[in-house]
């Protein structure tokens, strides 16, 4: 049974248990506000240096501000609405504008160098691999790299994520589809089918000398039909998969595997 002493202090405990608690609370918050001040200072200064990366390309076309010189090949003319992609993201930023003679526009490298969209693809592609939902991509970024007052971006909308995932994927799967073979010799070829409601993706698997896999290629089909086997292995028989020492072809033992690599 408990003391009347241990009885009397117990409120005493509680309250100093709730105060600590109160105070890891407070100095988590107070740590989060400071993490998201410096993030916002960081994305500040990217999008200022690249306004002032255009300034110095200007400068070395046109010459200083209100600087007159003969071999200047155009002239300052304000500002116009345009984005430099940071963070993954398209941030708004009013850049600097360079004319030739005629008026017209000239080009500037920095400017074409800060939006390429290898960042938003890459970002894209590396939020929704880890699992978070494509409608949720802009929100996941914008919380993990926060935008000072004042600042915007867009450009990873549910629409623009998808569409890049597509493009991204796209082209890592050709460049898989069109890798060579011939770097190792594979002892073994695991060919097996898996069904997408009437679809079915036949996969290869390769077990080199070392006993280690490699994905050998995807192929898609309406079945494991010899025709779509043959295929497949004629595919890789065309990147260079060597059989001339035998490999060892592991199937389920479907008829149209079988009768493929027979």
């Amino acid at each position: 049974m408990p003391s009347y002493a241990a009885a009397e202090q117990a409120p005493a405990m509680l309250a100093e248990i709730s105060r600590r608690r109160a105070e890891r609370v407070l100095q988590q918050a107070a740590s989060r506000s400071v993490s998201i001040d410096l993030l916002g200072q960081v994305m500040a200064q990217a999008t200022t240096n690249a306004i002032a990366e255009m300034e110095r390309e200007i400068t070395a076309l046109a010459g200083g501000r209100y600087e007159r010189s003969d071999g200047r090949r155009g002239e300052r003319n304000g500002t116009a609405p345009g984005y430099v992609v940071v963070g993954g993201r398209k941030v708004k930023v009013a850049r600097p504008r360079l004319v030739d003679s005629a008026g017209k526009e000239v080009p500037l490298e920095s400017y074409a160098a800060m939006q390429d969209p290898a960042t938003l693809d890459a970002t894209a592609m590396r939020k929704v691999v880890v699992g978070v939902a494509q409608r949720r991509v802009n929100g996941d970024v914008a919380e993990d790299q926060p935008l000072p007052e004042g600042q915007e971006a867009y450009g990873l909308s549910r629409s623009s994520v998808s569409r890049r995932w597509i493009a991204a994927t796209a082209e890592t799967l050709a460049g898989e589809a069109e890798r060579k073979l011939d770097d190792r010799r594979y002892l073994a070829v695991l060919l097996d089918g898996k069904g997408f409601g009437d679809h079915l993706l036949l996969a290869g698997v390769g077990i080199d000398e070392q006993g280690r896999k490699h994905v050998l290629g995807v192929w898609e089909g309406s079945s494991e039909s010899a025709e779509v086997c043959k295929g497949a292995l004629e595919d890789m028989g065309r990147r260079g998969l060597d059989v001339r020492r035998g490999v060892l072809v592991v199937i389920d033992g479907g008829p149209g595997l079988a009768a493929a690599v027979r």
